[in-house]
Order: structure tokens, then C-alpha cells, then sequence
């Protein structure tokens, strides 16, 4: 079953602002817009039946797997609820799929009492569960009301459609239903795997994601806020990944295949840029540094300036083969500015604009209007394959992961560059993941001026050519 990831609509704060912000490789000045008052409101999603803008759904097979040996390692009272839950879930989706709703009703209610019967302080199971990580726990708590309360519209729609008899409306609500359970039990599969984890460090070592030594982390609850980023950005990934690119791989093991490794160093040095304080700075593609000013910042503005910065570890880590920054089809000076809900930085620089599109696509900031949809469209068409890069069938995320792996199946396809204003031949070069000696090789006597055709070198695809994915099903 694959599901997809929709967006809660979140009310947003105008008086609320951020503090100074990140800036990146450029080293641009990161200018902050509004957040929304509640880091919960802003990263709250639904995991729900529908498509989100014509994208399908997401399987999670590797965390099925990875559930029940979590459920082994559970306190036995944990591991009794869920396992309940999960048989609810399950009873909740074979209603839905045979259109009884009362059924399907009953379920539901099961399902809100297990979650919501605890004797701890009156807190909810989810948050005695996830003691460790609270705002992690908040934020599924919030998914998953979030499902159950769209398991209501879906019974009152059916039971109007029926009096109406709209027998494909009735169809529909209980597609709906049974989609919602199955993506309630993605989300339990994925609080049995967090719940295995003792600590923060534990969970974002699972997210491949380190912390310097500094207590500054753990005492400003930014550690912990970095993780629920990585998890955000792990949803976003998966949403888009419609043939099953990562249903290899469990929770936290997509982010860090599609980022090979990130580290997050406090700097106590405030660095400054253009008189004003900076917040982050990416070095590379697995290193952020982090000051007081990012780290001060309020919870809602750092998770922004986080999925930020992963936008540039991102970007750097598909440069192998690819410059995302310097293909941006959407140029800040065109007014497209309109269509983001956070701007981080607001230079005109490719590279920090990308940054601001990764940051909004993750956390769907981009506004419902014609700016706003043709980014959404422009990085799910190529956040995988075939559309991004220049080897069929690769898309940023295949080519992240294929530089993250280890062991390249990238195959320099041999064709022609036709020479434009301002480019160097280094970055072509690395684009089709060449040499620049070859590159001159191929072309000796010919001169790097714009309008001027290259030929590119290569070699003839073989056998192991293209992206590691999953087989499908």
C-alpha cells in the first residue's frame, strides 16, 4: 500500500519573526520571513490517500521489517498498545475497503482510546512512549489526529452520499479510510522504531546525522528539532520517491543514504556577514556550522533555517554529476519570490535560492498560486528520475544516492555541450562527471567561448548502469 504526505493547513503569525538566520557556501546574508507561531503547526503533516498535486503515494516495506524487531526490544506495556493499535489500523483499512463505514467509525474510536488512555499525568500514549523526544512525539500525535479527524469527514461524507446516492462518492470515502489506516500504520511502525531509541543521539545516529560536543545543543532542544527536520525531510523524499526508491530502506536510512553523513558543529565564534550575524554556514556536503545566533533563534525559525541548510548539503552532494543551483528554472528577480512562505535568503544567488526551494518543497511551503505550484511541480518532476541530470532515468535524490554509495553505477554518456555565457569548464566537466583534461582531450583546438559545441567523452552504458533503487514489486 503507498500513501502520500498532505500538508496541514497551519495559521502563520504575522507579528512572530525570526531571528538572524543562515547563510550558506556563498556566504550570502540569510534574511528570515514569518513562522508560524507553533513548531508543531508548521511541521505538522498528514499522511493521507490522495495525491499530493498528481504525485502518488510512498510504501515503507523496510519499516514494516524494522517495526516488528522494534517491538521486541519495547517495554512489554508499549508493545502490547501498539501491537493493538496495529490491530485496529488493520481493522479500520478492511472497513474502509469494504465500504462499512459504522464499522469503520467504531475502529476509529478504538483507535483514539488506546491512543489517548494513560495513566502518566493524563499524557498520551505517544508522549510516554517518546518521553525522550517530545516535540517528535507532538509531532505524530499531531499526524495522527490529523488522520483520524479526516476518518470522520470520510464517514460523514459517505453517510451524505449515500442519502444522496452518490455511489462514487460512497467509493471514494472508503478508499479514503483504508488509505488513512494504512499510512496510521506507517506512522506506528515508525514511533515502535523511535521508541527503541534512548536518546537523541541514538535516533539521529539513525538519520546519520552527528552533534558536536557542546552542551548547547541538548540544553536549547535544537538536537532534537534537528532530528524531527531529518524525519520531515525523509517524508518529503519518500512522497516523491512513486517508484519505490526507498521502500529499502527504514526509517532514518533513506535520509542518510540520500545525504551520506551530516554534521552538525557549534561554533562559538559568531561569524558575521555584511554587519549582521549569521545564524549557519554550509561547508560542503556534510558539514553545517552552527552559532548563537542560529541557536537562540525560536523553535519554528531554526527548523526552517535546518531545512534550509539540508537544502545546500543536498545540492552539494549532487554536484558530482549535477549543479542543481546553477539549473534553478525559477528566477528570484522574476517575482517568484511570491510563491515561497519562508525565504531564508533572500540574494539573488542560485545556490541560496535552491536552498529556500528544498526548504519549502519539505515543509510544503510553497503558496497555492501559479508561482508557487510550478516550483512544487519543478522539484518533484526532478527530485528522482528521468527528468534531472543528464543520464536517463537519473534523478538529484538517484544521484545523491549513488554518490553516497560507495560504489558509482554512473556511466559518462558521451554527447555534445553547446558552450554558454559564463560557464567554466570545470562545472561542465563535473556535470557529466568527466575530467576536465578529458574534456580538453576531446575537444583539442577547439575554443571555450559561448555558442561554441563540445563534444562530451564517455563510454558506452553496460549492465550496471542506473540508479539504485528498489526492484519493484
Amino acid at each position: 500500500m503507498q500513501h502520500a504526505f498532505r500538508p496541514i493547513e497551519a495559521a502563520t503569525d504575522p507579528t512572530v519573526a525570526s531571528a538572524p538566520l543562515a547563510a550558506s557556501d556563498s556566504p550570502e546574508l540569510a534574511l528570515s520571513g514569518t513562522t508560524p507561531p507553533s513548531l508543531l503547526e508548521a511541521a505538522a503533516w498528514q499522511l493521507g490517500p490522495d495525491e499530493v498535486d498528481g504525485v502518488p503515494t510512498w510504501a515503507a516495506d523496510a519499516n514494516d521489517t524494522a517495526a516488528t524487531d522494534a517491538l521486541a526490544q519495547l517495554d512489554p506495556v508499549a508493545a502490547t498498545v501498539l501491537a493493538d493499535l496495529q490491530a485496529e489500523v488493520a481493522e479500520l483499512q478492511a472497513a474502509g475497503e469494504a465500504g462499512a463505514f459504522t464499522r469503520a467509525s467504531r475502529a476509529r474510536d478504538r483507535i483514539a482510546a488506546l491512543l489517548a488512555a494513560h495513566d502518566d499525568d493524563l499524557d498520551t500514549f505517544l508522549h510516554v512512549t517518546l518521553a525522550a523526544f517530545p516535540d517528535i512525539a507532538a509531532h505524530y500525535q499531531a499526524e495522527i489526529d490529523a488522520l483520524l479527524a479526516a476518518v470522520d469527514q470520510d464517514v460523514t461524507l459517505a453517510d451524505q452520499a449515500r442519502h444522496l446516492a452518490e455511489d462514487e462518492l460512497v467509493a471514494e470515502a472508503g478508499a479514503d479510510i483504508a488509505a488513512s489506516a494504512a499510512s496510521l500504520d506507517d506512522l506506528l511502525d515508525e514511533v515502535a522504531i523511535i521508541a527503541t531509541c534512548p536518546d537523541v543521539e541514538t535516533l539521529a545516529a539513525r538519520f546519520g546525522i552527528t552533534f558536536s560536543d557542546d552542551a548547547i545543543w541538548a540544553t536549547s532542544g535544537k538536537d532534537e528539532l534537528t532530528v524531527l527536520a531529518a524525519i520531515l525531510t525523509e517524508h518529503a523524499l519518500r512522497a516523491a520517491a512513486t517508484d519505490g526508491q526507498l521502500d529499502d530502506y527504514a526509517l532514518g536510512e533513506g535520509f542518510d543514504a540520500v545525504f551520506g553523513g551530516v554534521a552538525m558543529e557549534y561554533v562559538a565564534e559568531q561569524e558575521m556577514w555584511d554587519g549582521r550575524a549569521i545564524g549557519a554556514h554550509t561547508r560542503g556536503s556534510s558539514q553545517i556550522d552552527w552559532y548563537d545566533a542560529g541557536l537562540t533563534q525560536s523553535d519554528g525559525s531554526y527548523l526552517n533555517n535546518v531545512l534550509h541548510e539540508l537544502g545546500h548539503v543536498f545540492d552539494n552532494n549532487v554536484r558530482l554529476h549535477g549543479r542543481i543551483d546553477a539549473g534553478v528554472a525559477f528566477d528570484r528577480q522574476s517575482g517568484d519570490a511570491g510563491g515561497l512562505t519562508h525565504e531564508q535568503n533572500t540574494s539573488t544567488s542560485g545556490f541560496e535560492h535552491f536552498g529556500d526551494l528544498f526548504g519549502n518543497w519539505v515543509s510544503d511551503g510553497f503558496r497555492d498560486n501559479e508561482a508557487g505550484d510550478a516550483m512544487r511541480q519543478w522539484m518533484v518532476d526532478n527530485m528522482w528520475g528521468p527528468a534531472g541530470g543528464p543520464q536517463a532515468g537519473w534523478g538529484w535524490a538517484d544521484i545523491a544516492i549513488d554518490r553516497n554509495s560507495g560504489q558509482s553505477r554512473w556511466v559518462p554518456p558521451r554527447t555534445t555541450y553547446t558552450v554558454q555565457a559564463g560557464d567554466v569548464r570545470i562545472d561542465v566537466a563535473t556535470y557529466y562527471g568527466v575530467t576536465v583534461e578529458a574534456l580538453d582531450a576531446a575537444n583539442e583546438g577547439e575554443r571555450w567561448v559561448p555558442g561554441a559545441v563540445w563534444t562530451i567523452p564517455g563510454r558506452a552504458p553496460n549492465a550496471a548502469a542506473g540508479p539504485r533503487r528498489a526492484e519493484p514489486e
